[in-house]
């Protein structure tokens, strides 16, 4: 059993929920993100860095934005604490990301919704507006506790078995990663986690297969005994890739997170007066995917 345990550290990044929010927020072009959480909003156009400049707190960074296709900002955190406090971090992170890309619209016209998705272990009240007269923030909490997608999800679950060959729309495959987290006790989170990880080994698609079942155990892994931690894990062993696909998968996730902190650490340079060219050879890369880097992580 031990050894079993340390076989799962080692696999599991440290930064483990941050990266898998980050790779599913990736996924979400063209897709309602908040879909399986019961909010239909209109569709992703464009997925934002949640690197924001000067904003000093000890979580620097949010969660996840967006813009949509009706040109709306969307701003998502997930939250697996409560505290009277965050709603004025959540308030900073809004106003910073209005002031990010106010100059390249009509500032007039810019809307941001701002929704805060809260681990099925929090539960009501939470603190989701600010108003000191002259400012007023407010956020919709949605507690995963309160979700009812039995319904749903059992469609889902039919389709695959008619069909273990189906491709599953991104929303569909956020609503299955998350159907766990939509139980009130840590006995129901490891029941329905289990539940899901037996209907996902119908998929044809190993590699879709593995990446999923893997996504529920680094999501749930908190709420499981070591009994349930060890049935998921025997499941994801018995895929000869999983070790290969998860490792890459996570690798994937700690590049993005690279890539943000470089284009982050050219701008200031930029600021202090460096050239991209110097730029470029300091860090061994062309003039182009300097420029890339930028682009990319705006």
């Amino acid at each position: 059993m031990k050894g079993q345990k340390g076989d799962r550290d080692a696999i599991i990044h440290h930064n483990k929920m941050d990266i898998v929010q980050r790779l599913l927020a990736e996924n979400m072009r063209g897709q309602m993100p908040l879909k399986a959480f019961g909010i239909e909003t209109a569709k992703v156009r464009e997925v934002l860095s949640a690197k924001l400049p000067d904003v000093e707190t000890k979580d620097d960074d949010a969660d996840m934005f967006y813009i949509l296709e009706d040109e709306t900002l969307l701003h998502v955190e997930f939250q697996t604490t409560s505290n009277k406090d965050d709603v004025f971090r959540f308030a900073q992170y809004v106003l910073k990301l209005y002031n990010k890309y106010k100059e390249e619209t009509d500032s007039e016209s810019i809307k941001i919704q701002s929704f805060v998705l809260y681990a099925p272990h929090i539960r009501r009240p939470v603190r989701n507006k600010l108003d000191v007269g002259v400012l007023c923030y407010e956020f919709t909490p949605i507690f995963l506790n309160e979700i009812n997608a039995d319904a749903e999800y059992s469609k889902i679950a039919d389709k695959i078995k008619q069909d273990p060959h189906l491709e599953l729309s991104e929303e569909e495959k956020m609503l299955m990663i998350y159907k766990p987290l939509f139980s009130s006790s840590f006995r129901d989170i490891e029941r329905e986690a289990i539940l899901v990880v037996r209907d996902l080994k119908e998929l044809a698609d190993s590699a879709i297969k593995s990446r999923m079942i893997s996504t529920v155990f680094v999501l749930t892994m908190k709420y499981l005994s070591e009994n349930g931690q060890t049935k998921i894990w025997e499941v994801l062993k018995e895929m000869n890739i999983v070790r290969d696909e998860m490792e890459k998968w996570l690798s994937t996730g700690r590049s993005l997170g690279r890539t943000e902190a470089l284009a982050e650490s050219i701008r200031k340079r930029l600021n202090k007066g460096r050239s991209i060219d110097e730029i470029a050879e300091e860090e061994d890369l062309s003039v182009e995917e300097v420029n890339k880097i930028l682009r990319v992580n705006q």
